[in-house]
């Protein structure tokens, strides 16, 4: 009998080491994409030796960032992996103070929502960035209609604040509409070239493992294959980052 008890204590304990053995390397598997992207050119490599030329002691700043889904974060893996997190740290980093992310939800960009992020400015949110998915630019007004709307969401936060810094991100994926969008909106943010950047996302898009794999449990739901991963996080936030670097702040 306690031969008997023993095997199977034996037993239970070798199927759970083999178990979390399973489970351990399966996941490693799995994440590895998202954690440990290769990063085969020199455009990526630069992720992690950005910039520092523009260091300095800035104090305490804020940046606000305006958007939908993938301005929450859907799909990276934690709040960390977001884009804002790591534009936010980006910032510190690369141009020093101690910059402070603030996110507010927009679905898509109206009349009523442009005064909302208009009000939203504080005097401490020196940079703010608005990101739309497709589905805001598609609803109701089309793509030029919207961005027109951005521009006058940008006359009405500099009539208030002029020396906020706004980046505009283009659409993410590719598709007749986000085309139509990003001409119109990469045109209307030319007529501010002072403190306006249009940020080139759809690019990034067609860049390998920035999406995927879906069925991941998230910090925001179960992964897709639409929606950026940690890796096209990571790369739209630095994106962002060297639009920033491009002129003195």
């Amino acid at each position: 009998m306690k031969n008997r008890r023993r095997d199977i204590i034996v037993i239970t304990i070798l199927s759970i080491v083999i178990a979390v053995f399973f489970c351990i390397n399966h996941f490693a598997d799995f994440r590895s994409p998202l954690i440990d992207p290769k990063l085969t050119t020199k455009q990526y490599a630069a992720i992690d030796n950005i910039k520092r030329d523009q260091y300095q002691n800035r104090g305490t700043y804020h940046y606000h960032a305006f958007g939908a889904k993938m301005t929450y974060g859907a799909y990276a893996l934690t709040n960390r992996d977001t884009y804002t997190s790591m534009f936010n740290r980006y910032l510190k980093e690369g141009m020093g103070g101690t910059p402070v992310k603030k996110t507010t939800r927009i679905s898509k960009l109206s009349n009523r929502t442009s005064t909302q992020i208009a009000k939203s400015i504080t005097n401490h949110d020196k940079i703010i960035s608005i990101e739309l998915e497709n589905l805001g630019i598609e609803k109701k007004y089309g793509a030029k209609q919207t961005a027109e709307l951005i521009d006058k969401t940008i006359v009405k936060v500099h009539t208030q604040k002029p020396n906020t810094i706004i980046l505009v991100l283009s659409a993410w994926g590719e598709n007749k509409t986000s085309r139509k969008y990003n001409s119109a909106v990469k045109k209307e943010t030319h007529k501010h070239k002072k403190n306006v950047l249009y940020v080139d996302i759809t690019k990034i898009s067609h860049t390998d493992d920035v999406t995927g794999p879906s069925g991941l449990y998230t910090h925001f739901g179960i992964s897709d294959d639409k929606y950026p991963n940690n890796f096209g996080m990571r790369l739209i936030a630095y994106e962002m980052f060297e639009r920033l670097h491009q002129f003195t702040w």
